[in-house]
């Protein structure tokens, strides 16, 4: 479990005064800008906080990593000769770790440099989401990179799979033509979706490189004689 950022030499002073002065998290002592976790267990499962973060401090964080609702519903209107049906499909109480684990280190040959914009330094401390870009075991300090509470993310979302719009030509202006009817529609797939996750398609699970769910758009007319 995370507590957060480590902002500040003052947060440092008062984690190792209520830990102790050997206090130390995944081998380093803590410093501003690494994640805080929780010490909860020692060794062999012992009860009790050891003084340290490893891990064996590691516990099940929730019970949504599989969406526990799926559903799904259709909205169909018509008025003056338009007709409109937009079906929609979601998840709900699901929650995503990202399983790539370049998600949680600031590399830029994966392209996330995006969401560590707002990374810790020393300017930012107050006010930084993301801690500290050298807080990986690439720069010698494992920290940022463990799965934890920091980065799990609220999956649920809701997506326009399929929109469907038509419009029937009255008949009053073809009475005197030889077409009978004359239909003019266009459908959409996966126009849009609402979700909590910005950086990537929870639909698509956790892995922030995938490649999106791609929009499809089709524009026809029926011509009947």
């Amino acid at each position: 479990m995370s507590e957060g950022i480590i902002r500040t030499q003052a947060d440092v002073n008062n984690i190792l005064q209520t830990h102790g002065a050997n206090f130390t998290i995944f081998g380093n002592k803590p410093q501003p800008g690494m994640l805080m976790y929780q010490d909860i267990r020692g060794a062999l499962g012992a009860d009790g906080p050891d003084g340290k973060i490893d891990g064996n401090d590691q516990q099940r964080i929730s019970l949504n990593g599989k969406p526990r609702i799926n559903y799904g519903f259709n909205l169909t209107f018509g008025w003056h000769g338009v007709n409109v049906t937009g079906i929609f499909s979601g998840l709900a109480k699901y929650q995503i770790m990202p399983t790539d684990v370049y998600y949680r280190r600031p590399l830029p040959g994966n392209d996330n440099l995006t969401i560590w914009k707002n990374a810790w330094t020393p300017q930012t401390a107050a006010t930084a989401t993301m801690p500290s870009a050298i807080m990986n075991d690439w720069q010698g300090t494992d920290n940022s990179q463990e799965s934890s509470t920091f980065w799990l993310k609220n999956g649920a979302f809701l997506r326009l799979k399929s929109l469907i719009v038509d419009y029937n030509l009255p008949s009053k202006w073809l009475k005197n033509s030889t077409v009978k009817a004359v239909k003019f529609y266009f459908s959409g797939e996966n126009l849009y979706e609402w979700n909590h996750t910005k950086d990537w398609d929870p639909e698509l699970g956790g892995d922030f490189r995938t490649y999106p769910i791609l929009k499809g758009f089709t524009f026809g007319l029926n011509a009947t004689f």
